[in-house]
Order: C-alpha cells, then structure tokens, then sequence
C-alpha cells in the first residue's frame, strides 16, 4: 500500500490527515468531505446505468472534488513513540 485515502467529514480536520500521514508514513490523500452522499449517488448511477462500473465511479469523483495530499513527516517521532507502546 503507498497511499491512505481519507473522506467524510473527518477529513475537514487537517490535524487528523496530518497524523494519519505521520504515523502510518504514509501519503494521506484527503477527500471528498461528502462521501456517504457521493458514494450514495454513484451506486445509484451505476444501478440505472448512467455509470458502467465503480472504477468510472471513482473517476468521476477524482475529478469532481478537490483532493488534499498529506506528506509524512517526522515519522521517526511517531515510530519511537508507537515502539514504546509495544513494550507494554
């Protein structure tokens, strides 16, 4: 796995994808906010054959919502401090 994607409402907390990004090292891709609601139309779509498969689904919604990248940062921090846990 290279990247984490991230939707629904807890994307709006920025805090949230940036420790998500920094603990699991890595790239957390934020988006969209909306997702049950997406998610909720495009199988709608897909049923009424508006929309050929959930692949197309998907790229419909890449280029319909702004998608917010998180890079991984300090992940030797989070490594250590999830190393102390273990040890418990």
């Amino acid at each position: 796995m290279t990247c984490c994607t991230l939707s629904a409402a807890g994307i709006r907390n920025e805090l949230l994808c940036r420790f998500a990004a920094n603990a699991t090292g890595k790239e957390v891709i934020a988006g969209p906010a909306e997702a049950t609601a997406t998610g909720n139309i495009l199988v709608q779509s897909i049923a009424c054959g508006q929309i050929n498969s959930l692949a197309q689904g998907r790229d419909i919604v890449r280029k319909s919502f702004e998608m917010k990248v998180y890079e991984p940062q300090e992940t030797e921090i989070w490594s250590r401090e999830y190393g102390k846990t273990e040890k418990r």
